[in-house]
């Protein structure tokens, strides 16, 4: 039925998308993976009232942050009743501490795993001056950056694979 195939197909997504995930750690530079993420996590619980604050009200001609930062504010705002009744009702039945640790803890220790891995790994790659043209890539076509990555990782066609199943399943 469509409760079972949903549900298969989300674990599958997240089996995929973890062995992706340790594809690149395991292939990328791991020590500096390690390292950033544990700098990227402070620099962020540091900065992150101050920055979710900052406007640039005081500086002309960059109305961008200002709207970027409003607008997602409004989109949050604007989603917080459908995301917290989708919540309320897969917790049902747990404790706060689930809750917590499965909700908020856990996802985001995992999400920067993901950008730190990924954004560090095409980082070291371009820095490296290999002339592997990531930057490039980002610059014309943002969905390919992600494919020039893998491409110069080892098993870049089996990880390359992994990303289309996961984009398509996302």
């Amino acid at each position: 039925g469509l409760d079972k195939g949903i549900k298969r197909l989300s674990e599958l997504n997240m089996l995929l998308a973890c062995a992706l995930l340790v594809c690149v750690i395991a292939a990328g530079p791991t020590l500096l993976i390690f390292n950033s993420y544990v700098e990227n996590l402070g620099n962020y619980l540091q900065t992150m009232f101050q920055r979710s604050l900052y406007l640039k009200v005081y500086e002309e001609g960059d109305a961008w942050l200002g709207d970027w930062t409003i607008f997602y504010w409004a989109w949050w705002v604007s989603w917080s009743p459908f995301v917290g009744m989708f919540i309320a009702r897969i917790s049902r039945g747990r404790t706060i501490r689930e809750f917590v640790l499965g909700v908020l803890l856990v996802p985001s220790l995992v999400s920067f795993l993901w950008f730190t891995a990924f954004g560090n790994s095409a980082l070291f790659l371009e820095l490296a001056g290999n002339g592997v043209g990531i930057a490039a890539a980002v610059s014309e076509n943002m969905p390919v950056a992600l494919f020039k990555l893998l491409e110069n990782l080892p098993l870049a066609e089996v990880t390359s694979l992994m990303a289309i199943v996961l984009v398509v399943t996302f």
